[in-house]
This record gives C-alpha cells, sequence and structure tokens, in this order.
C-alpha cells in the first residue's frame, strides 16, 4: 500500500467508502454486519486506514455499521472523515474487492503526459454523454414524499437525453412521472452524487 503524509500521519492513498457495504436480503439499508466486517478486515489487512461514511449511507446504518467494526482495532490505527487529503474511496463490497483494488495501489504506474491527455480526451466525451451521473443507489427513494422511483425515472431522462427513445428502459411507463414531483428537496441531502434531482425532474416533466 502506498501512503502520503499528512500532518505528521501516514494516510494510506486508498480508502474504503462507507457507501457499498452488503446488505440483508436485498434490503439496502440493512448492513450484514458478518459480511461487512470481513469487508472491513480485509481493508485493515491490506494497509487502509482511511475510511469514509455519511449519516446518509445506508439511511444512518453505514454509521453504525463502521463504528461497530472498527471497535476492535486501536482508535490511532485508522483515521474517519479527514477533509483534503488526496486518498481515492471506493464503496468495496467483499474482501475479494478490498485485496484487488489494494494490489493496484501497491505498485502504482503513473500515466505519462500523453497517456494523461488521452484519458482527460475520453473523460471529457464519457462526461458530455453520459447524462445523470446517478448511481442507482435509491436512497432518494424511501424519503420521497411522492414515492417516485427517483433512479428509474433518471435512467429515462438520460436515455431519452443520448438515444431520444425510452422503450429499452422496463418498468418506465408503469410508474409515476416525473411531473408528480412536488419539488421538496427532501432527497437532496441523500443523494451522494449530489444531483439537483427536483431540476431534472422538471426538466423530464417538460419533456414527456
Amino acid at each position: 500500500m502506498q501512503y502520503q503524509d499528512f500532518y505528521g500521519k501516514k494516510i494510506s492513498t486508498l480508502g474504503l467508502g462507507g457507501l457499498r457495504f452488503p446488505t440483508v436480503d436485498g434490503d439496502l439499508n440493512r448492513i450484514d454486519r458478518a459480511a461487512g466486517q470481513k469487508v472491513v478486515d480485509a481493508a485493515m489487512q491490506q494497509g487502509i486506514n482511511v475510511f469514509d461514511t455519511a449519516w446518509s449511507y445506508q439511511d444512518g446504518d453505514s454509521e453504525r455499521f463502521l463504528g461497530e467494526a472498527l471497535a476492535k482495532y486501536p482508535r490511532e490505527s485508522f483515521l474517519l472523515g479527514l477533509s483534503g487529503v488526496q486518498t481515492v474511496f471506493s464503496g468495496m463490497a467483499d474482501a475479494s474487492q478490498v485485496i484487488e483494488n489494494a494490489a493496484l495501489f501497491d505498485a502504482p504506474k503513473p500515466l505519462s503526459d500523453a497517456e494523461r491527455k488521452t484519458l482527460q480526451r475520453a473523460a471529457d466525451a464519457f462526461f458530455k454523454t453520459m447524462g445523470v451521473p446517478c448511481s442507482g443507489c435509491r436512497y432518494c427513494c424511501g424519503i420521497c414524499p411522492a414515492g417516485l422511483e427517483i433512479p428509474l425515472l433518471i435512467k429515462g431522462y438520460n436515455e431519452q437525453n443520448i438515444t431520444g427513445s425510452t422503450w429499452k428502459i422496463g418498468m418506465l411507463s408503469e410508474t409515476k412521472g416525473a411531473s408528480a414531483c412536488l419539488s421538496c428537496g427532501a432527497c437532496l441531502s441523500r443523494c451522494p452524487q449530489k444531483i439537483d434531482i427536483p431540476g431534472v425532474m422538471k426538466k423530464l416533466a417538460e419533456q414527456q
């Protein structure tokens, strides 16, 4: 594992994000404690010492679980919630993903200037066509007073703007339309991607 210095502390360049812990029976807000502990243990074993979570992750269960999982380790052996640190956070859902990602940070191979420019061009082209960067986490759904299937609607919005057709998006015609959005903003605090969901719903409603 590669580390960087931060005010005298060694910070791992790979951190564990608390957004994708394994869940119980598909319930996004109930973390599987046994499986999740394996993820945290694997992270510590691989030399990862930076962990990130937020109260909105998995309806608050991410914070509770991470506190429980790290309690077995000395407090000085890990760091939480650091801002301004150049660490790549990955929401890893099982131990194999931790091991695979950690291996990439054991022997980093910096890109050449030409490779960086090529990658930047590819990223620019990607972001112009990808639409709204919704990850489908569904944290916005449980709090929506209108009961909207927000990730599904955003997927339809992206498809409409990219291909001009939404026929490939199953169940879209059977769910509430974006016009049912109350623009209350309750979803905004739950979105890890900081998407202006009411704004997207307004634009989608105008297209429908």
